[in-house]
């Protein structure tokens, strides 16, 4: 049993059992996230951190030693008006993120509730739905994730370039589509699901989906 395990017996009244489900209900997430926290194959986001620390009668660091063993999280405290954050490589990303050394084969990535705004990819904390850590080599440039489905997570990587050949992530006046984009008498066109048809002026390329996650099967 880890330490994050023994807090939801202790919070549970003594009782491990049950104490999943409670805890995901009463934070308004899948028993299964919860789960992939226990296990340290997600990170729960600073904002659902602060959630349990309250729960628990802990300060935020008290949670954030819940999972040391196995995901090494640290959500560093921000000041008041902290600014946002750029998603660039030349900066430092992210106001809370898990600690992993460069020389780590793992990358966290974070799972946003929404596309980042106009421009360059910016998000702040609340935005940050959980933490996703995966092989380094898996990401291939991918700085966040998106929830395309129910049951489908794109990992994307930002551009506004439309990239021929790949499969892009796209805003249309409807919302978020995944397509694949190829060029075809000087006209870009999208593949959706072998369907294909030019892509409409009002579409913007918003990143390369650099891979996909089916829940349920990660």
């Amino acid at each position: 049993m880890n330490k994050f395990e023994k807090q939801l017996e202790k919070w549970n009244g003594g009782v491990l059992r049950g104490a999943q489900a409670k805890l995901a209900k009463i934070l308004k997430v899948s028993t299964a996230t919860v789960a992939l926290w226990t296990t340290g194959k997600r990170h729960p986001s600073k904002g659902y951190a602060q959630q349990m620390a309250a729960l628990f009668g802990l300060d935020l660091y008290g949670v954030t030693r819940l999972f040391e063993d196995s995901s090494r999280v640290a959500y560093p405290l921000a000041a008041e008006n902290t600014p946002r954050h750029c998603l660039r490589e030349s900066e430092t990303p992210y106001t809370a993120r898990p600690v992993l050394s460069a020389q780590s084969n793992s990358a966290a990535l974070p799972l946003l509730a929404q596309l980042p705004p106009d421009g360059a990819p910016i998000f702040e904390d609340s935005d940050v739905l959980e933490w996703w850590t995966l092989p380094r080599l898996r990401t291939r440039g991918a700085q966040f994730m998106l929830q395309l489905s129910p049951r489908l997570i794109a990992a994307v990587k930002p551009t506004a370039e439309w990239a021929p050949g790949q499969e892009q992530l796209i805003r249309t006046p409807l919302g978020l589509l995944a397509a694949r984009v190829f060029r075809q008498d000087g006209q870009i066109w999208l593949d959706i699901e072998g369907q294909k048809r030019p892509a409409d002026p009002l579409e913007q390329a918003k990143g390369v989906i650099v891979f996909k996650v089916l829940l349920g099967e990660y």
